[in-house]
């Protein structure tokens, strides 16, 4: 096993940051989508909000207990 660099480090943290914003931002949209179909406003918005964060959360938690894992995704 060779050596990490210090580029390599960073491209995984802008991976992991990445994940993250992915998550909530698709839930947030998705939430507000549907708000604006059914009316339900802010609650379509809050509950996607949350899944999203928890999708994000679980797409971190995956990366970090398996790093060097790149069929997983």
């Amino acid at each position: 096993m060779r050596p990490v660099s210090k580029f390599q480090g960073a491209g995984r943290g802008l991976a992991i940051g990445c994940d993250m914003v992915a998550g909530v931002g698709v839930g947030a949209l998705i939430g507000w989508w549907l708000d604006k179909v059914t009316g339900w406003s802010p609650w379509c918005f809050l509950v996607f909000f949350v899944l999203g964060a928890a999708a994000g959360f679980r797409m971190v938690y995956a990366k970090m207990m398996n790093p060097d894992d790149k069929e997983r995704h």
